[in-house]
């Protein structure tokens, strides 16, 4: 066999190599960020001693977090530590009456606001205290 052919043979080889294993780099990059990083785990129902927060951003994507429950935590404050877990910011300023989100992870101040859900019904998101097993919807609408 001449050594063109061999060098050749090596060549394809080489390049068959390379082929494969940039496919295989190609369908788990897919594979992994076509997938949405958190997904809704199990049903609220059965959570024990712990919570869901949802943040609904109204246009196709939720995070999902999920915690322990402490006694006398509000709605804000598992609002705040979602934040520090999901590492996003919230905006948001004291007036005489209440507190005002601006903004979650940037999106916020055109037209419309956050607006906060315990087990589907509205609520004042500083007062209402958390029990096992609620889920609090955060909705940009």
């Amino acid at each position: 066999m001449s050594k063109s052919i061999k060098n050749f043979n090596i060549s394809l080889l080489y390049l068959s190599i390379v082929i494969v294993f940039s496919g295989i780099v190609g369908f788990l990059t897919y594979y992994f960020y076509s997938k949405p990083l958190i997904e809704e785990s199990i049903p609220v129902s059965e959570l024990k001693n712990e919570a869901r927060l949802v943040l609904d951003y109204n246009n196709g994507s939720r995070r999902y977090f999920e915690g322990k429950v402490v006694k006398g935590m509000t709605v804000f404050d598992a609002l705040k530590q979602s934040s520090e877990a999901g590492n996003f910011d919230i905006e948001y300023y004291f007036n005489a009456e209440a507190i005002i989100v601006n903004a979650i992870n940037g999106i916020g101040s055109d037209g419309k606001k956050w607006t906060f859900y315990k087990n589907g019904n509205s609520i004042n998101f500083l007062t209402q205290e958390i029990t096992s097993g609620d889920e609090i919807e955060v909705r940009y609408e």
